[in-house]
C-alpha cells in the first residue's frame, strides 16, 4: 500500500487521569504498563512501542479489528440502503468528529483541577480542536456544521454525564489509558474511556464505561466485544500475581473489573438524564475469547504487523526547483515511526 505523509497521524499517548491511590498501586506492584504512540495508517489504526535497537511493535486497534472483521449489523446496512454511501459518509464523519469531541470534552471535565466547568470552556475546547485541524478540514467544520449547536449539545452531554458522576457516586479509578497485549498473541490494543468504583444494584463496583454519543442510542454486537476486549487488556495488566519470600503467592484483586457498560447521553429537556447500558452478563469469557481471537487471527492474515511496516508513503511537501523534474521522497513506515 502506498499512503500520501499528510494522511498519517501520529501520536504519544498518555492517560488523561490516573486516581492517586491507583498510581501508588503500580508502584508497588507488578502492574505496570508501556508508554504506546498511535498511528492512523489508512483505514486502520495501530498502536506502537520502539526500543533503542530500532524494533518497532505494531498492535492493531480494537475498533480497527472488529470495524474489518465483524458483519456489518443488518439495522446499519438498511439505513445505508435508505440514505445512499455519499450521504452516510457524510453524517458518519460528523458523527465521529461529534463523538471525539465529546470524549474530549468529558476528559477536561475529569481532569479539571477546580470545581466548576462551564458553556464557554466548551467554546474554547472546540475552538482549539479545530484550529489543530489540516486547513481543509478547518474549512468544513466551520462553513458546514453549525458551531452553536456543537457547543450547546457539547454542554447538554456534559450535564448527563454531570448527573451519572453524582447520581451513581463515581470514583474515577483511570481515564482515556491506552494499553496493549504485549507479548500475548493475538495482539492488540486500545484506549479505555473510564475505569471507575460506582454504586450499582446496592453494591460497590468497580467498572470500566465506554461512551457512545448516540443519545439514549442502541447497542450492538460490536459494543460487548470492545468492552470485552478493553476488560481482558485491563485486568491482563493490573490484576497482579504478588509474591511473598516465603515462595507463595496471592492475586491481588484491588483493581479488577467487575461490570461492563455503555454510556449514553439523553435527549433532555429540563433535567439531564442518560442511558446506562449494562453489557455483563453479555461479556462470556469462553464464548467471546474464542469469537475474537478468530477476528483477530483473521484481521492478521489480511494485515501483518510486517507488511504494515513495509508500508510506503510519500512525501510531496517539498521544494519546487525550476529545470528539475519533481519526484516526491519515499520511505516505509517503519522509517516513519522511527525517524519522523
Amino acid at each position: 500500500m502506498i499512503y500520501d505523509l499528510n494522511e498519517i497521524t501520529d501520536e504519544k499517548l498518555q492517560a488523561n487521569y490516573l486516581a492517586p491511590e491507583f498510581i501508588d498501586y503500580l508502584k508497588h506492584t507488578n502492574g505496570n504498563y508501556e508508554q504506546l504512540r498511535r498511528v492512523d495508517l489508512g483505514s486502520c489504526r495501530y498502536y506502537y512501542t520502539k526500543d533503542d535497537n530500532d524494533n518497532i511493535n505494531l498492535h492493531p486497534g480494537v475498533t480497527s479489528v472488529l470495524h474489518n472483521q465483524m458483519p456489518l449489523e443488518f439495522g446499519l446496512l438498511q439505513w445505508y440502503a435508505t440514505n445512499g454511501m455519499e450521504k452516510c459518509k457524510e453524517i458518519l464523519f460528523e458523527r465521529a468528529l461529534y463523538g471525539t469531541l465529546m470524549h474530549i470534552v468529558f476528559s477536561k471535565y475529569i481532569a479539571l483541577p477546580g470545581n466548576s466547568f462551564n458553556k464557554a470552556m466548551i467554546d474554547t475546547i472546540f475552538n482549539d480542536y479545530v484550529d489543530r485541524r489540516p486547513y481543509h478540514l478547518q474549512r468544513t467544520i466551520r462553513e458546514y456544521y453549525e458551531t452553536e449547536r456543537y457547543i450547546d449539545d457539547l454542554y447538554k452531554d456534559l450535564l448527563c454525564f454531570h448527573a451519572f458522576i453524582i447520581e451513581k457516586n463515581v470514583r474515577i479509578i483511570a481515564n482515556e489509558i491506552s494499553l496493549c497485549t504485549g507479548d500475548y498473541n493475538p495482539t492488540y490494543a486500545g484506549t479505555i474511556d473510564l475505569i471507575c468504583e460506582l454504586d450499582f444494584n446496592k453494591k460497590r463496583q468497580t467498572a470500566i464505561i465506554d461512551f457512545k454519543s448516540k443519545r439514549g442510542g442502541a447497542s450492538y454486537s460490536s459494543n460487548v466485544f470492545q468492552l470485552h476486549a478493553y476488560r481482558q487488556l485491563w485486568n491482563r495488566h493490573f490484576v497482579s500475581d504478588e509474591r511473598y519470600e516465603d515462595g507463595s503467592s496471592y492475586i491481588d484483586e484491588s483493581f479488577k473489573i467487575d461490570m461492563a457498560f455503555n454510556f449514553f447521553p439523553n435527549n433532555w429537556q429540563k433535567e439531564p438524564t442518560y442511558k446506562l447500558t449494562n453489557q455483563t452478563k453479555k461479556i462470556n469469557d469462553e464464548k467471546i475469547d474464542s469469537l475474537f481471537e478468530n477476528y483477530l487471527c483473521n484481521f492478521h492474515l489480511q494485515s501483518t504487523s510486517k507488511e504494515a511496516l513495509e508500508s510506503k508513503i510519500l512525501n510531496i511537501d517539498q521544494t519546487i526547483k525550476k529545470g528539475e523534474t519533481f519526484v516526491a521522497s519515499e520511505f516505509t513506515l517503519k522509517e516513519y515511526l522511527l525517524n519522523y
